[in-house]
């Protein structure tokens, strides 16, 4: 599936700060395998246009999704969802202390 046609639901009444919100869904897609290995991810500034959030609400979030190891940011190539082992795929998000119901 496309990046540029999943829905990441924000809540915008939520308590939860919103690029917990945006971490958590993605990596319930990532665990869920919508979004596959090796898929490039949208500009930061793209990807905030297209979740109606503010740049560095996203970029919170992409910097924590590269430090849990679900993107693979290197310079002057595209942003790539990484390839997850099937051992961290199981609870891998509650491990981290994000809900992603």
């Amino acid at each position: 599936m496309p990046i540029e046609n999943l829905l990441i639901p924000i809540q915008r009444n939520d308590a939860a700060p919103r690029h917990k919100q945006i971490i958590a869904e993605f990596v319930r897609l990532i665990d869920h395998g919508a979004l596959k290995p090796f898929c490039s991810i949208l500009a930061t500034r793209t990807m905030a246009a297209h979740l109606g959030v503010n740049r560095s609400t996203f970029y919170q979030a992409y910097q924590g999704l590269i430090a849990m190891g679900y993107f693979d940011a290197r310079p002057g190539s595209d942003t790539r969802v990484c390839k997850r082992p099937e051992t961290m795929t199981s609870g891998s998000a509650e491990s981290t202390g994000i809900t992603t119901s």
